[in-house]
């Protein structure tokens, strides 16, 4: 089923993120643990994706067994910084060879190097070209990213706004966005967005905290903000992960309630792999096993 379905069904749809794991044994402890996430019945899942091939083709391996041997929908990642048209063709190719008809474009992170990035020749440089090639082929439908704390490369809200609205109007059905924990950045972010002229479904990311330290790096490297009274909160779990895991179940509960009472069409778990957390969050909110 395509996203554009799934969103057209009128209930609160869940999802699930995962990422390809880079060790033997983190393989074999995400397909042990799968069969809870699987009970919880998500509406789909993705899987994250980056440049390299070795990346792509787990990705692929992953998604390829959660559609096929686990029964469930699925989402593809996809970058388009490093790869020609050519390339990237072959890889929509691929996608459309094996049955996938979801994938969420994004343009990539900028390699970090001397002199400056350079887009590869006969490339993609953002998002919305690679929405574009996507949607010409007439198979897919395409989720794009948002930024309820702005792109950190963006310019002002403003311009932000206009690469979204930008990747919508080249063939983007859904956004999906990044995490935040102030449930007002996002409603403020999602009346921006409909004031402009966009009408997709806007679907908010929601995080629960592993540890003090790996929410700190998470949100480092995504350029989003933790509320002054949450980070007093957490300076009680800096050596205390247990109690930093439940302190964030609670946190993620309450605003995930919070959300669907202003009517999100969707919530978005970025699992880290990780069962429990998710498992009791997605019970206490009721969309466990729908």
């Amino acid at each position: 089923m395509k996203l554009r379905e799934i969103f057209s069904s009128g209930k609160t749809v869940f999802s699930i993120e995962f990422f390809p794991t880079k060790t033997a044994e983190g393989e074999k402890r995400f397909w042990r643990n799968f069969p809870v996430f699987k009970s919880l019945k998500p509406d789909f899942c993705s899987v994250t994706y980056a440049t390299t091939g070795q990346s792509h083709n787990q990705s692929m391996e992953v998604l390829e067994r959660i559609r096929q041997q686990e029964g469930l929908q699925v989402m593809c990642h996809l970058t388009c910084l490093g790869r020609t048209r050519e390339q990237m063709r072959k890889v929509l190719d691929e996608l459309v060879a094996s049955g996938i008809d979801n994938l969420i474009a994004l343009r990539g992170d900028r390699p970090k190097v001397d002199g400056g990035w350079i887009p590869e020749p006969g490339g993609f440089k953002y998002a919305a070209d690679l929405v574009r090639e996507a949607a010409s082929y007439k198979h897919f439908s395409i989720a794009v990213a948002g930024f309820p704390e702005n792109h950190p490369e963006a310019e002002s809200p403003e311009k932000d706004l206009e690469a979204l609205k930008r990747k919508v109007d080249a063939g983007a059905d859904v956004i999906f966005t990044q995490l935040f924990f102030d449930n007002v950045d996002f409603l403020r972010f999602r009346d921006r967005v409909k004031a402009a002229g966009i009408s997709v479904p806007v679907v908010p990311g929601i995080m629960a905290i592993r540890s003090v330290n790996h929410m700190k790096r998470v949100v480092e490297l995504c350029k989003s903000k933790i509320p002054s009274r949450m980070a007093e909160d957490l300076a009680k779990f800096d050596k205390d992960d247990g109690g930093a895991v439940e302190y964030g179940i609670d946190y993620a509960i309450r605003q995930c309630r919070g959300l669907m009472t202003s009517g999100v069409p969707g919530l978005h778990f970025f699992s880290f792999n990780e069962p429990h957390p998710l498992v009791t969050i997605v019970h206490a909110i009721g969309l466990a096993g729908r």
